[in-house]
């Protein structure tokens, strides 16, 4: 199933930030990001207690993201070191 990808300001900054200090982990981010929003291949689970939130793992970083107009929009809201994703 084909969604379309939005990144949240937030998740933008976080991006920019992690490509200011590694580029080529934040292209596979990105990448990664991408290929889960149009083929639906990613490891992908449902945050427990977070209201609908999901988390993309990408290596030590995680992509938390929600879905939007039923299902057809990933959003991606914040892109965190797993250290921090989770407090």
């Amino acid at each position: 199933m084909r969604r379309e990808l939005r990144w949240s300001l937030p998740a933008e900054r976080d991006l920019e930030q992690i490509q200011r200090h590694s580029p080529r982990v934040a292209r596979r981010i990105f990448e990664t990001t991408t290929q889960y929003a149009e083929i639906g291949y990613g490891d992908v689970v449902k945050l427990t207690g977070q209201g609908g939130l999901y988390r993309l793992r990408v290596g030590d970083w995680r992509v938390i993201f929600a879905y939007e107009d039923d299902g057809l929009v990933v959003l991606a809201l914040r892109v965190l070191n797993r250290r921090d994703a989770y407090r």
